[in-house]
């Protein structure tokens, strides 16, 4: 269930990739239109996954505004593996 927040100022970017990731790449993707959307399909966090944008070269999130050159580095890849020991199967959203 979507929760509404109303004081923003909590709605940290960890916050957004809690649950808002999806919107975030969407919207993303629209300025970028180059770009890809990539995906976790691993549920081991008890978690939907992680959606995220690959740009040239670089991959982006709402933690990650200036780019990442790989997906193991976001900060939601690395609590993941510090929770689960290995990193999720990743792929490409058509």
């Amino acid at each position: 269930s979507n929760t509404v927040v109303k004081n923003w100022k909590q709605f940290t970017p960890q916050v957004c990739n809690n649950g808002w990731c999806d919107l975030f790449a969407e919207r993303l993707q629209q300025f970028l239109p180059t770009s890809e959307m990539w995906h976790t399909q691993d549920s081991r966090m008890g978690t939907y996954g992680h959606v995220w944008i690959l740009w040239k070269g670089k991959c982006y999130d709402p933690e990650t505004l200036q780019g990442v050159t790989s997906w193991k580095q976001l900060p939601w890849m690395q609590r993941f593996y510090k929770k689960v020991g290995s990193y999720p199967h990743t792929s490409v959203l058509d």
